[in-house]
């Protein structure tokens, strides 16, 4: 729980403004019943997540920016264990193949930590292939991809990434 004016309070903090017939729409379905003068915060986080949820199933979430801010976590790590690009995609390439499945980008994203959620991390997949069929991604596809979302396009030519 917490008290419905820190929870506007919080909601101004990072730039949220409400008008008052908002407020009151919100603390009508989100007051607990243990104490009104409270949110309920588990019911609130589960109607967001169940929204957030319905959302990422049409795919209207996905956009340039969500990737950016997920392969901008990905390069963070790599600065951080002075990682490669390269390097990062043969830790992810378990098997050796020279490709990456998703299940073994979901297993490594998921080990590294990165606080990504699983439905999030198969949904980076899909646009790397190309073709919807495509199970798995190449490490030209990956490093060209990296590159253009972390740098926000198509700065760099595939020719100069191969050595990262």
């Amino acid at each position: 729980m917490i008290p419905v004016q820190n929870f506007f309070k919080l909601l101004t903090q990072y730039e949220i403004y409400l008008d008052e017939d908002e407020k009151i729409i919100l603390v009508s379905c989100f007051q607990s019943k243990e104490n009104a003068s409270s949110l309920d915060t588990v019911s609130f986080y589960n109607y967001f997540e169940r929204f957030q949820e319905a959302l990422l199933s049409q795919e209207t979430i996905y956009n340039q920016e969500w990737e950016r801010r997920i392969y901008k976590r990905i390069g963070d790590y790599l600065k951080s264990n002075n990682k490669t690009i390269s390097s990062c995609f043969d830790l992810i390439d378990t098997d050796d193949s020279g490709t990456i499945s998703k299940d073994e980008l979901v297993k490594a994203l998921t080990k590294f930590n990165l606080g990504i959620p699983e439905r999030e991390i198969k949904m980076l997949v899909n646009p790397l292939t190309r073709d919807p069929n495509e199970q798995s991604i190449t490490k030209e596809m990956f490093v060209k991809k990296f590159w253009s979302a972390y740098t926000f396009g198509e700065v760099f030519s595939t020719r100069n990434l191969q050595g990262d």
